[in-house]
């Protein structure tokens, strides 16, 4: 509920608090008082985007700042959970441009302004007309009456699974497609790299063995040379080493340090006469053969080749025929794999054509309890010889993969199922489309109607009706009023009005009024009550500000609604 709207510097409103109540709350004035004002300051708590003029002249900035108190919980990020709280939302406009939104004094992005913002408060008015004479919005209006929520989520869900299951039938279809057009390369070049044999690794390999047998001759040299410096040679390191540990053991009686150093050159010793050995042992398996090494070559050769023609190193290569082995496998095994993706996709053909069904039927069932309570709401709206019909068909769509009676339908995000108000406005006259047919204050009471027959929007919201009356005869004031009493058990409602009937009935009346002050004009709204208040209504009912008759029929009607009034006042 809304308890209050400041509202500063917004066009000519300087500085106001409005104070709400439950129930209907009404605003009145004169034509061009300022009405609208309020309106524009719900769009901005709404996140809308600001007008041109927004920010009054001279002033640097236009606040608007809610209060709510909350008896539901909302769904935001910003106040998870929340419920039975005083929550504060504030919209910024500054001369600059700029835009600041902030929930209980925290600044908040726009976008999360809106979504909260738009679970508290919901603007209707001739918008709304606007909205009934396209058709593609009446399904919401049936969909509410019928409260199949869970129908409706089970038909998300199935739609969800046949659209994945279509899919991934379709890319299985095409990812064939695309293999048997290559699929004699791929044949190809897996046959070439089987034939070859080609083993990871390979490559470096057969490089080292290269550069080894094209370095034959002067490795045996320097090998040789070596072996013998080291150890062959009578005057080799081991020779020179085994007779340095020979002097030095003969020291050993000395002392323990010359026995160690004894053991350390015998280690010496050992390590000059195994790398020697080693060294003898390469040169025995080292041999030049110039047949070896042109297959050696030709097969490194080969192998760069490869590696240039697909751009890829041999290992990257190695690495591609398993996936193209995989590809071809898929192949073979087409109508195995393709066999179980149709039957998945028939499967969720069928959970969507029974989900389909179902929520068909439930939409058909709350169109005819619908049609009859409409039928009767505009009778009682001053309609004699109404009648409301909701069509509730299908839309053929060959290129559909879902049938129903052997037709193609077309498959929707909310179903299959096409919605549409029809009306016949008076007896005798043809029925057609509510768009077609309804005049403007027709249309303000279908949709008058139709928020009392739907109870459409979220209970314990704000609605903010502007000008629901508009284009409705005074004749029909009693029974508008009436029917706005009775959605106001639900809802919070802040309506702008023309008509006296409605005006009295509320339980909160505020008056929008202008003036001039110094050469500036200023719009200001008050709450009115007893004497003020039948002085507004008086105004409202039209004629001469002085007319008795007026005054006793505005007295009438506010002491209907249970307005006390101070005896004999005038207007």
């Amino acid at each position: 509920m809304l308890t209050e709207l400041h509202i500063e510097n917004l066009a000519v409103v300087e500085d106001v608090t409005l104070t709400f109540g439950e129930g209907l709350n009404v605003l009145t004035g004169a034509t061009g008082a300022g009405k609208s004002l309020i309106l524009s300051a719900v769009n901005l708590l709404l996140g809308r985007r600001a007008p041109a003029g927004t920010i009054r002249a001279g002033a640097d900035r236009a606040v608007v700042e809610g209060t709510f108190v909350l008896g539901r919980p909302v769904d935001s990020v910003l106040l998870p959970g929340l419920v039975d709280k005083t929550l504060r939302v504030r919209r910024e406009i500054h001369e600059n441009g700029r835009t600041y939104a902030f929930v209980d004094g925290k600044p908040c992005t726009l976008k999360q302004l809106q979504e909260l913002s738009e679970q508290l408060i919901e603007p209707h008015g001739q918008n709304e007309q606007l909205q009934l004479r396209n058709s593609e919005s009446h399904i919401t209006y049936l969909d509410k009456r019928a409260a199949h929520g869970e129908l409706r989520e089970r038909y998300d869900e199935a739609l969800e699974s046949f659209t994945g299951a279509a899919k991934a039938l379709s890319d299985f279809d095409q990812r064939v497609e695309m293999l048997r057009e290559k699929q004699e390369l791929l044949e190809h070049r897996l046959d070439e790299l089987e034939r070859l044999s080609i083993e990871p690794g390979e490559k470096s390999e057969l490089q080292g063995a290269v550069r080894v047998m094209e370095s034959a001759q002067q490795i045996a040299e320097v090998l040789g040379s070596t072996i013998d410096s080291i150890y062959d040679d009578e005057e080799s390191a081991y020779a020179r080493v085994s007779h340095g540990r020979g002097q030095v053991s003969r020291l050993e009686r000395i002392g323990e340090d010359f026995r160690i150093f004894a053991e350390q050159l015998h280690g010496a010793e050992i390590g000059l006469k195994e790398v020697a050995q080693s060294m003898r042992s390469y040169l025995d398996t080292l041999e030049f053969d110039s047949e070896r090494l042109a297959h050696v070559q030709a097969r490194l050769a080969t192998i760069i080749g490869l590696e240039r023609r697909y751009q890829l190193t041999i290992d990257e290569l190695l690495e591609a025929a398993t996936t193209w082995k995989s590809e071809l496998e898929s192949i073979a095994f087409e109508d195995e794999e393709r066999s179980a993706l149709q039957k998945a996709h028939e499967g969720a053909a069928a959970m969507l054509r029974s989900c389909a069904m179902k929520l068909h039927s439930s939409r058909v069932r709350a169109a005819g309890e619908m049609d009859r309570e409409m039928t009767a709401e505009l009778e009682a709206l001053m309609m004699p010889g109404a009648r409301f019909r909701t069509d509730v068909t299908y839309e053929p769509d060959p290129s559909s993969e879902l049938k129903l009676d052997g037709q193609s339908v077309r498959v929707r995000a909310d179903g299959i199922d096409v919605v549409t108000f029809r009306v016949r406005t008076n007896p005798g006259e043809s029925e057609g489309q509510v768009a077609e047919i309804a005049s403007g204050g027709e249309l303000a009471r279908i949709a008058l109607a139709l928020k009392k027959v739907t109870s459409i929007g979220r209970e314990g919201s704000v609605l903010v009706l502007d000008e629901i009356d508009s284009g409705v005869g005074g004749d029909l004031g009693e029974m508008i009023a009436a029917k706005l009493l009775a959605i106001s058990e639900r809802y919070q409602i802040i309506c702008i009005t023309h008509m006296p009937h409605i005006a009295a009935a509320a339980r909160s009346h505020l008056v929008v009024s202008k003036r001039t002050d110094g050469g500036r004009t200023f719009a200001d709204i008050a709450p009115v009550e007893k004497d003020e208040r039948l002085s507004e209504v008086a105004r409202m009912l039209g004629g001469s500000t002085g007319s008795d008759k007026r005054l006793e029929l505005a007295r009438e009607m506010l002491h209907n609604k249970g307005t006390k009034l101070s005896p004999g006042t005038r207007p």
